[in-house]
């Protein structure tokens, strides 16, 4: 039985003997908390910091001049 199939009484009940059996073997629990990088707003930190990246990258390369006036002429495409 996975334990996906257990009940919440069954795993109520085979956990304390399971947690015991780990800690005989020096080991202890911890909880721990990471990035959800489905959330939208991991994403949008994700895309800040990839973003300043990219423009720390572009700031300082060779062609910084040539680069800076394509993007001026994208800029003014639209008017």
């Amino acid at each position: 039985m996975t334990p996906s199939n257990r009940s919440s009484a069954s795993s109520r009940r085979h956990a304390p003997p399971h947690r015991a059996r780990l800690r005989a073997q020096g080991l202890r629990s911890v909880e721990l908390w990471v990035p959800d990088i489905r959330s939208t707003r991991f994403a949008a930190a994700r895309f800040a910091t990839a973003a300043r990246a990219q423009s720390s990258r572009a700031a300082l390369s060779d062609n910084l001049q040539d680069d800076q006036a394509f993007v001026e002429n994208l800029a003014d495409w639209g008017e």
